[in-house]
């Protein structure tokens, strides 16, 4: 982990009133979407292997195809 600096000003409590479960649970789904995304957008793949996200009140990535 990157030890940051942060100024003398940093409002503390406003960061952590946003840091909420919910919060984090929609930090999580973008941030496997744009891995899932960027995962089947690699060339040159020879697995075979092809990856799905679906979401609605809650997400799921899985592993698609047959592979090699």
């Amino acid at each position: 982990m990157s030890q940051e600096q942060v100024s003398d000003d940093f409002d503390w409590v406003a960061a952590q009133a946003k840091c909420t479960a919910s919060e984090m649970f929609g930090r999580l789904r973008t941030r496997v979407k744009e891995d899932v995304q960027r995962r089947n957008g690699m060339f040159n793949r020879k697995d075979g292997w092809k990856f799905e996200f679906h979401e609605a009140d809650q997400f799921e990535a899985s592993r698609a195809g047959s592979g090699v």
